[in-house]
């Protein structure tokens, strides 16, 4: 007899696809929207919004599974500066558009979803082509259910210290609000090496666009060592921040909108220490690797994680069972790795240490090369990928930044 459960799966449909209105989100329908949860077959979703109440600022909206977030977004260039001022980039309609650059921009990663239903069901949020007519003047009579102005929300999120109303990030334990004692020295920012000799294996280029060398069958590691770190590495270098102000962020994210998705999620994390300059910086950061990844890897979509760490991590020796792999440290010590013609005996002592070890510096984004599909038997040893590990870092009160960026895979839109 037939067993139970034996019938054939059949994988999810992913796609990706757009939402864009020049006519702002009506607040009470947009409410009403939202409290129904997200959108079906939606698992992510960022951009930023315009909403009828809100003229002056754009609302970045960041969406992962269940969890949606309105924060404030940049305020429009039409409430802000002459047309004339505006960069060359922006495009023609919104400077003879009556409300300028004011507009719906928002980007969707779904499984199995009606993509017509989801743009449909969007569209009825929006205000009506009557409403429209009435103009902005009128739209400040309706009761805003959406948010604070982006000002009033900044106050709040600043001031607010009730346990009801206090976000998941506030959640985490006491101790992570201070600053643990710690060795200067082991967050110091590294300074880059003398130029090693380039061999078939490895390379060192002084681009982002260098880091296509990954491709060539031989390259294991491409370095991009740059010339001189961002600003904000030197601002979390400073041992007296508490783990709570470090920056964080995890998502599947469309390789236009990275930037974007960071920039609200970090502005929503009351406690980090980040400056809003600082901010921006990381943001455009992380949005230009993303960028590059998704190029290489001709990946539309990239997982983004932007990870604190106070354990070893990955402690052992070991190649990634992944194909490509984007590494870059902005806390705390770097990634540590071997020669590729070391890789083997390293392998076979992955619990101990390698005198053969080199560190990566903060100057460096290393895109690795990992071994693909895991398989088992002698051919683990003998298989491409880079042999890397985490530096050790345990019970030194070290909290490291990381960010890491993979190629998605079905677990990372759960």
């Amino acid at each position: 007899s037939e067993e139970e459960g034996s019938e054939e799966w059949v994988p999810p449909a992913m796609s990706r696809f757009t939402f864009f209105a020049r006519r702002p989100f009506h607040p009470g329908r947009l409410h009403k929207l939202l409290k129904r949860g997200r959108l079906d077959g939606v698992v992510r979703s960022c951009g930023i919004i315009w909403v009828a109440t809100h003229p002056e600022d754009a609302i970045s909206w960041s969406q992962v599974g269940n969890a949606l977030d309105l924060s404030p977004g940049e305020p429009w260039l039409h409430a802000t500066l002459p047309v004339d001022q505006w960069p060359a980039a922006v495009p023609a309609w919104a400077s003879a558009a009556e409300h300028g650059d004011r507009r719906i921009e928002l980007g969707m990663v779904a499984m199995d979803a009606d993509e017509e239903a989801v743009r449909a069901e969007l569209r009825r949020a929006l205000v009506t082509r009557a409403e429209f007519e009435l103009g902005a003047e009128a739209w400040q009579e309706w009761e805003d259910k959406v948010s604070p102005s982006p000002a009033a929300q900044r106050k709040q999120r600043d001031d607010s210290t009730s346990e009801d109303d206090q976000s998941a990030e506030d959640d985490q334990s006491a101790d992570d609000d201070v600053a643990p004692a710690v060795d200067p020295k082991l967050l110091a920012v590294t300074a880059a090496p003398p130029s090693a000799a380039p061999t078939d294996k490895i390379v060192v280029v002084g681009s982002a666009a260098g880091l296509a060398r990954i491709k060539d069958e031989a390259v294991q590691l491409a370095v991009w060592r740059r010339r001189s770190v961002p600003k904000f590495v030197s601002t979390l270098s400073d041992p007296t921040i508490a783990p709570s102000g470090l920056p964080r962020f995890e998502g599947v994210v469309a390789a236009s909108g990275a930037a974007d998705a960071v920039r609200a999620e970090l502005r929503a994390q009351r406690k980090l220490t980040l400056l809003p300059g600082e901010v921006e910086e990381l943001a455009r950061d992380v949005g230009t690797l993303v960028r590059t990844f998704a190029q290489l890897t001709q990946s539309q979509d990239v997982f983004v994680k932007l990870e604190r760490l106070d354990d070893n991590g990955c402690e052992f020796w070991h190649q990634d069972s992944v194909s490509y792999r984007l590494l870059t440290t902005y806390r705390g010590p770097c990634t540590e790795w071997v020669h590729p013609d070391l890789s083997e005996a390293t392998l076979r002592r992955r619990r101990a240490d390698s005198a053969q070890a080199q560190s990566l510096c903060h100057h460096d984004v290393a895109l690795f090369k990992g071994r693909g599909e895991t398989t088992l038997g002698g051919k683990l040893l003998d298989h491409p990928g880079i042999v890397h590990r985490s530096p050790h870092i345990a019970g030194s009160g070290v909290h490291r930044v990381v960010l890491v960026l993979d190629i998605p895979r079905p677990a990372h839109f759960e």
